[in-house]
């Protein structure tokens, strides 16, 4: 075995030796055990262990940024929100839930914000928000979403969804159907970017969708 396939075998070993034991208890030599290669092979493919831990959660965290690209709510073509926004999350979410074991480590990486991990967390947690942000900012300028903090609002919103996936598809215990947590997540993203403080914008009839 060599090239690619060598590569995405160290990368199985290695999520599996992350998600059991953590960035900070995780050793180049235990996932050289679990992919059953030599210490030396491993370095062919990655500098060390935080290289390591970058390409697992970029290349995961890429998945999820190709299905939040921001849409062009001004374009005649572009679907209404309600739609566009389930579909996004139904998709999110059954990416997340067929990938446990990967968005576990980000997750947990991301509560602890050890030292060795931050520079990845934070630029995911950045590139997520400044996703979200954008698509906001694109319905203002259309004139379907009110006047919002853009900002503000894809912070709330991506920490908010943080925590939805950590109990809803992470906790076996509050386990929920993807498709009826995608309708609720595009709901309450409606909620945010229709109504005002007096209830004088008029958005979609939520409960009937």
């Amino acid at each position: 075995m060599q090239g690619e396939d060598r590569k995405q075998q160290i990368l199985s070993a290695a999520i599996k030796v992350f998600s059991q034991y953590g960035y900070e208890k995780t050793s180049i030599a235990m996932v050289c055990e679990k992919a059953m290669i030599a210490r030396g092979t491993i370095y062919q493919y990655f500098k060390n262990k935080h290289s390591l831990f970058r390409e697992i959660v970029e290349t995961y965290s890429k998945k999820i940024q190709v299905l939040g690209q921001p849409m062009d709510l001004s374009d005649p073509d572009c679907p209404p929100p309600e739609e566009f926004l389930f579909i996004r999350f139904y998709l999110m979410f059954e990416e997340v839930f067929n990938n446990k074991e990967v968005f576990s480590i980000i997750l947990r990486e991301a509560l602890t914000m050890s030292a060795n991990t931050e520079d990845i967390v934070s630029e995911t947690n950045k590139a997520f928000t400044d996703l979200i942000g954008e698509e906001i900012d694109n319905g203002i300028r259309a004139g379907v979403y009110r006047p919002i903090d853009s900002q503000v609002t894809a912070t709330f919103i991506y920490h908010g969804m943080r925590g939805i996936i950590e109990r809803y598809l992470l906790d076996a215990e509050d386990s929920i159907s993807r498709k009826e947590l995608a309708e609720k997540a595009m709901k309450l993203c409606l909620a945010f970017f229709y109504y005002d403080a007096s209830g004088h914008t008029t958005p979609p009839d939520l409960d009937k969708l």
